[in-house]
């Protein structure tokens, strides 16, 4: 019989009064992080800042009646969207609004490893890993980037990134008894149907791991475990997508995704994260040698143990490459603690080497983790911030809480002078365009506007309602292109206005979106005004709202 390493006996797998508070202070914690994130007043962003809109629009739509997939086009599911929307409920459609999403992924990835971890490891060493997919999701740093450099945006991936560690330590970390796999299934299960409604790569990372499971670390023992896990998720997805009807949009949408992808291969991303993974796969393979190590025989190449953390490390590099392609591993830390649980779990000793400094070790390493994350949550608190006019006017619309960082950290855009490198002058770019809006916009608050660039933040800035049949970011590289995209009719038919930049960022998309709607808009719009860096388009026949 294989024993477990756990703190106590293996059926006294119920949690503990301990393990209840400590479990309690963990999510507290968590807690306290996201209040870090707006202690300063609102939230602060050092680049990308026209994805907040994303999800605030998203918002809209639902409350407009419009579901995604079926109203409006995005390769996100709608879980994502009703997350924010739901929380919009209880608290203000603002930018705070991203951190309470992230704060609700968090405290759930982080109650499910808990439910997970306790028992199977030292109490300190599970509360660290459920702090750890907590901080997953509730970081303000894109993975992979520095701890300055600060989106809140795709936050979508960060969610699934929290979810799928849990999923990895629900499959790979066994413990005996049925009710146990039962439990850990059931666990699995939930989050693999939450991933396949937030952003369905995951969803199928979640199952290559119910059968890594088998072949590794659990064996084909584990049946029972996969079993429920399967059937969780199956049923939950099928019930979901009745209730709902997402899944026929929700597959054109992703149909699209792939379609318009123009570097689906991503042969170049893949060749440069497998040489820089190299390292971190080789120390999984030395704990897992290290942890199966015996006075009389090392560990084999056929140990389970070393194989669950080798294949979970190169899961993350390929979730990775196939949703963000990013020199970062979140999985790297669970994949070393795999290695030495699931070795050690699989046979009784004697070893050559004890259990507690391994797991101090490994415990190191999810600390090295989480401290890129905690040092960008400290950036955000005491990051200098731009107070001058290119952000001053946002006071004056519904998003007052943005605290856009002063430095440079922008995209890496071409380099022409008239193009807006960082998040203060694509503000400029959007005051500009609002300031020629509002006349012809009066005291209505009904008037349909849509911009021919990546996002559309005025629905939110000026509270007017969502366009429907828009793709929520139109990105000439994942969302549409001039084959695949929304119908104009559709689109364009209840717009009134149309605002078209000559320099916006990411300038691709404007001059795609042109070419895809150009002649549509120049045979039912005519121009009305003009700033420096805008046309103002309005619709010729006024009988829908009457704005001419």
């Amino acid at each position: 019989m294989h024993k477990p390493l756990a703190t106590r006996p293996a059926k006294a797998w119920h949690p503990a009064l301990g393990d209840i508070g400590a479990g309690g202070g963990t999510l507290l914690a968590l807690v306290a992080v996201a209040g870090a994130l707006v202690v300063r007043g609102g939230v602060y962003f050092s680049q990308w800042v026209p994805d907040v809109f994303i999800p605030l629009e998203g918002v809209l739509h639902i409350r407009a009646g419009q579901w995604p997939h079926r109203d409006f086009v995005t390769p996100v599911g709608s879980l994502w969207y009703l997350i924010h929307a739901l929380l919009a409920q209880i608290v203000p459609l603002s930018a705070r609004l991203l951190v309470g999403a992230n704060l609700l992924v968090a405290l759930v990835a982080g109650g499910a490893a808990l439910i997970v971890c306790v028992g199977k490891m030292p109490r300190a060493l599970a509360m660290l890993c459920a702090f750890h997919a907590g901080m997953v999701a509730l970081s303000p740093r894109q993975i992979g980037e520095g701890i300055s450099h600060i989106s809140n945006n795709a936050s979508y991936n960060r969610h699934c990134w929290a979810l799928i560690g849990v999923i990895a330590l629900a499959a790979l970390l066994p413990a005996p008894g049925r009710r146990r796999a039962a439990i850990d299934g059931a666990v699995a299960g939930l989050l693999i149907a939450a991933c396949f409604y937030i952003k369905i790569t995951y969803a199928a990372a979640g199952i290559g791991f119910l059968g890594l499971a088998l072949i590794t670390a659990r064996g084909f023992a584990g049946w029972r475990f996969a079993g429920v896990a399967g059937a969780v998720a199956g049923v939950v997805i099928a019930v979901a997508g009745l209730v709902t009807g997402d899944l026929p949009g929700y597959l054109a949408d992703m149909r699209t995704a792939v379609s318009v992808l123009p570097d689906s291969s991503r042969l170049f991303e893949s060749s440069l994260l497998l040489i820089h993974a190299l390292p971190s796969l080789m120390l999984v393979v030395l704990v897992a040698v290290v942890a199966g190590a015996r006075p009389d025989r090392a560990t084999t190449l056929a140990s389970p143990g070393l194989w669950a953390g080798l294949l979970t490390a190169l899961a993350g590099i390929v979730i990775g490459i196939q949703n963000h392609p990013e020199p970062e591993n979140p999985l790297l830390p669970l994949a070393l603690l795999i290695a030495w649980i699931a070795t050690r779990a699989r046979s009784d000793g004697p070893w050559r080497f004890g259990a507690r400094p391994g797991l101090f070790a490994i415990g190191a390493a999810l600390v090295l983790s989480l401290s890129v994350d905690l040092l960008a949550v400290g950036w955000t608190m005491v990051a200098p911030i731009d107070t001058g006019a290119s952000t001053r006017w946002m006071a004056q619309t519904q998003i007052t809480d943005l605290r856009i960082g002063s430095g440079f950290t922008g995209p890496d855009l071409p380099l022409r002078a008239e193009i807006p490198q960082s998040d203060a002058q694509i503000l400029t770019r959007w005051d500009e365009a609002m300031a020629m809006l509002r006349p012809h916009l009066g005291t209505r608050h009904d008037a349909i506007v849509l911009p021919f660039i990546w996002d559309n933040p005025f629905p939110m800035m000026l509270g007017l309602p969502p366009v429907r049949h828009e793709v929520a970011w139109w990105d000439v590289t994942r969302t549409f292109n001039d084959r695949r995209k929304p119908d104009p009719r559709l689109l364009l038919g209840p717009v009134d206005f149309v605002l078209v930049s000559r320099d916006y960022a990411n300038p691709r998309t404007g001059e795609a979106m042109w070419d895809a709607y150009g002649s549509t808009v120049t045979r039912d719009f005519r121009v009305v005004d003009h700033a420096p860096h805008w046309d103002l388009w309005a619709r010729k026949d006024c009988a829908i709202r009457r704005f001419c």
